[in-house]
C-alpha cells in the first residue's frame, strides 16, 4: 500500500493544493478534515449569539469527603437583631442566692445590735470619766476580788504589755491597788479600793439598765429564744 504523506495544512497554501495531484488532493483533504484546528466546514458565528459554556464553572471545587453543603439560603435575621434569652434562674439558684442574701442579713443584723448595746454602755458611764476597757477592767476586777495582772490581760483579751496601761490609769485614779502576792513575792495582785468598789457598783447599775431598755422591748418567750439562738452559735464558734 502506498503511504500518503500529506503535508500539515498549515504549511500549504491553496496555490499548492491545486498543483496537487488528484490522489494527494483527497489525502490532504483527508488530513483536514481530521484536524481539531482547522475543521473542513465551519457555519460562522452570529453576534448575538452566546458561547457555549456561557454559565458554566471553569473550575470545579471538589468538596471534601463527608462535608455537606452549606446552605446559602437568606437569614431573616435583621442586622442588629440579638435574640434576648428568656431563661430564668434555676431553683437551685434562686435558692442560694436567697440563703446567702438571709445570712448577710443575719451578720448585718448582730453587728448593729452589739455595736448598739456598746455604744449605749459607754454613753451611761460617761459621767464616771472612764473608757469603756477601764471601766471593763474594774468590772472584771471586782468580780474576781484579786487577781494577777496576767489574768486580768487574759479576761480583757490584751497582751500584759496593754493591761498595764489601764491598771496604772486605775491606780492613779485611787480605785485599784498593787500588792506584792503573799505566795509569791516576785509577782504582783490586783484588788479594789474602797472608791473602786463603789464606783464598779455604780457602773455594774448603769449596764444593767441599759441592757434593760435594749432587750426589754422583746417578750420573755422571745428573749428566752434569742438567748437559746445566742447560746447554740456561741458553742459553734467555740467549736464545742
Amino acid at each position: 500500500h502506498a503511504v500518503i504523506h500529506a503535508a500539515p495544512p498549515c504549511c500549504v497554501t491553496n496555490t499548492e493544493v491545486t498543483s496537487l495531484s488528484g490522489y494527494h488532493q483527497i489525502g490532504y483533504a483527508v488530513a483536514m478534515s481530521s484536524s481539531p484546528s482547522h475543521p473542513t466546514s465551519q457555519e460562522p458565528r452570529r453576534p448575538d449569539a452566546e458561547p457555549a459554556n456561557l454559565g458554566r464553572e471553569t473550575h470545579s471545587h471538589h468538596a471534601p469527603r463527608g462535608h455537606k453543603p452549606r446552605d446559602h439560603k437568606a437569614s431573616d435575621d435583621k442586622p442588629g437583631d440579638h435574640k434576648v434569652s428568656d431563661d430564668k434562674p434555676s431553683g437551685h439558684t434562686q435558692s442560694h442566692h436567697a440563703h446567702t442574701s438571709v445570712e448577710n442579713q443575719l451578720e448585718a443584723a448582730l453587728m448593729t445590735v452589739t455595736r448598739g448595746l456598746r455604744r449605749g454602755w459607754a454613753e451611761s458611764i460617761a459621767h464616771t470619766g472612764l473608757a469603756p476597757h477601764q471601766a471593763r477592767a474594774l468590772r472584771v476586777i471586782a468580780a474576781e476580788g484579786r487577781l494577777r495582772p496576767s489574768e486580768l490581760a487574759e479576761g480583757l483579751r490584751v497582751t500584759p504589755r496593754s493591761v498595764t496601761e489601764v491598771v496604772d490609769a486605775l491606780i492613779e485614779r485611787g480605785l485599784v491597788n498593787r500588792e506584792p502576792d503573799p505566795t509569791d513575792r516576785r509577782a504582783m495582785v490586783l484588788s479594789l479600793t474602797s472608791s473602786g468598789e463603789e464606783l464598779a457598783a455604780e457602773i455594774r447599775a448603769c449596764r444593767s439598765a441599759h441592757t434593760e431598755s435594749v432587750f426589754g422591748t422583746l417578750s420573755t418567750k422571745d428573749r428566752a429564744t434569742l438567748l437559746a439562738l445566742l447560746d447554740r452559735l456561741g458553742a459553734h464558734l467555740a467549736g464545742t
